[in-house]
């Protein structure tokens, strides 16, 4: 893949430049740090798709819910929720197809439904 060096940030504070020239925000970076990723990315006015969990410790959800109140301010959309949930189901999917029985029916994990609670106006998806 060539990026062009103006698309190249290093170092800790790199989420920073990266965030100014994305559209949306995908936050898959070590749980530790996505309480300060996407208060960055509401400041900045992007929309955000954050793995769960979105927090380590009590201050980190905190946060996390203080900047959901602010991107509910703004309008913007976020979607918190695991990223191995849409691999399960279909695993799963696969195994029943293979023994003939029909697949359950898809809805979103629990877990991804109570993120969006939390998080005021974000969204569960269904896979």
């Amino acid at each position: 893949m060539d990026v062009p060096e103006e698309r190249k940030f290093v170092g800790f504070d790199a989420y920073k430049h990266a965030i100014e020239v994305a559209d949306v925000v995908l936050l898959t970076t070590p749980p530790g740090f996505r309480p300060i990723h996407f208060e960055a990315a509401v400041k900045a006015g992007k929309h955000v798709f954050m793995e769960k969990p979105v927090g380590t410790d009590s201050p980190g959800i905190r946060k996390v819910l203080e900047t959901a109140r602010l991107a509910d301010e703004k309008g913007l959309k976020v979607v918190a929720r695991h990223s191995r949930s849409g691999t399960t189901r279909i695993a799963t999917s696969k195994r029943s197809s293979s023994s003939r029985l029909e697949p359950s029916a898809k809805s979103p994990p629990p877990s991804a439904i109570g993120t969006a609670r939390a998080c005021g106006r974000a969204t569960a998806s269904r896979t």
